[in-house]
């Protein structure tokens, strides 16, 4: 999915409503706490690892980290607050691991296929009750822009006319002990695009997006932005490293600036990836320069958040959506000397953008990366 796939379409596609779960709370929560500079990350240790790491664990649900009970009654939280919408709204599921621990030890009285990646969309599919077959999008850490892009490829299709993207990734003590094995970990707290960054940490997180055709859908009287463009690119080149010099992320960058009369896109600001690992970052920041210009502003929200992984693009898009509300992107928790000496990374303070627009990017194992750009208008 690369290259010449339709990039875009010419009115967007209207982004109508949003919310998300993560360990600072809902997305109002979430966005008041990162603006004061917070964070959700916790130092805590996992039996399985000997090391204690910085969590985002979201407090109050009970049963194994990345278990079915646990992801279940997280998901019933979330998805009690999406609105009401028609039974043809089409589903698109985004999850990397689903409920993996109950994989490795036998649940308690839970059946073992509850929450898993091939179980997860029909049972969100019942609880919503729509009827057309859920889409599952299983793309390591950029799942959930891509299956928001997905979602935007089928309503400028015509498939359909109202979708419904949702995202969700617990901690789990499989994915854990993973990136243990990597040494890719923080093991004091997450500084994304900072000089002395020495890994990433993961969070759970969980998010919703209505997307549509029509721009009235929910009761609302305009959509809260438009998905105008987007890119998809695959580096290859190595499993679980990015390309040094970023190039399956800088094919995304240039699909989505890339526009068929020629007229330029006007990038106000970037959400990155922002793990808080050096490669990450690194090519991350050489793309930026290279493709939107060195003074473009930009930030990443995982200091604050962690890494969760199939949810954190979903997450990070919502967001994104109240950073186009308020003109501005949040501080880049945890934050405190950038790499290079950038003064166009948000640091303990927030940065305007520079036009009403915003391309939101991830990057995941495999090289595989994805972006969208957003606005405020058609």
């Amino acid at each position: 999915m690369e290259g010449r796939l339709v990039a875009g379409v010419k009115q967007g596609v209207a982004l109508v409503a949003g919310n998300i779960s993560t360990c600072l709370g809902d997305l109002e929560a979430t966005w008041a706490a990162m603006l004061a500079g917070q964070t959700g990350l916790v130092k805590r240790r996992i039996a399985s690892c000997l090391t204690p790491y910085p969590l985002g664990l979201v407090a109050g649900y009970q049963g194994r980290l990345a278990g079915g009970a646990r992801l279940q009654t997280f998901l019933a939280e979330l998805l009690a607050t999406v609105p009401p919408l028609p039974p043809q709204t089409q589903l698109f599921v985004a999850t990397t691991k689903g409920a993996v621990d109950d994989l490795t030890r036998k649940p308690n009285g839970h059946d073992p296929a509850l929450g898993q990646p091939w179980t997860l969309g029909e049972s969100i599919k019942s609880t919503l009750q729509f009827t057309p077959d859920p889409v599952t999008v299983s793309g390591a850490c950029a799942s959930g822009s891509l299956a928001v892009i997905q979602a935007a490829m089928a309503i400028d299709s015509g498939r359909c006319q109202h979708a419904l993207v949702v995202a969700v990734d617990l901690v789990s003590e499989f994915v854990l002990r993973g990136f243990d094995s990597l040494k890719a970990l923080s093991v004091t707290s997450v500084k994304p695009f900072d000089q002395q960054r020495d890994g990433l940490a993961l969070g759970d997180g969980g998010a919703w997006l209505v997307m549509s055709s029509a721009e009235n859908l929910c009761g609302r009287r305009g959509p809260l932005g438009r998905l105008h463009r987007w890119g998809i690119g695959c580096d290859a080149t190595h499993i679980t490293a990015p390309c040094r010099k970023g190039s399956g992320l800088g094919r995304v960058f240039e699909q989505i600036l890339e526009h068929p009369s020629g007229r330029p896109i006007i990038v106000g600001g970037i959400n990155g990836h922002g793990t808080g690992t050096a490669y990450n970052d690194a090519m991350e920041m050489l793309v930026f320069d290279d493709k939107c210009g060195a003074d473009t502003p930009f930030c990443s929200v995982k200091g604050a958040l962690g890494h969760s992984l199939a949810a954190a693009g979903l997450i990070e898009i919502v967001l994104c959506l109240k950073s186009l509300e308020e003109m501005k992107l949040p501080p880049t928790v945890g934050l405190s000397c950038s790499a290079g000496g950038r003064a166009n990374v948000s640091g303990s303070g927030t940065l305007p953008l520079t036009a009403p627009s915003i391309i939101s990017c991830n990057s995941g194992f495999g090289g595989i990366n994805a972006g969208v750009y957003l606005t405020t208008s058609e």
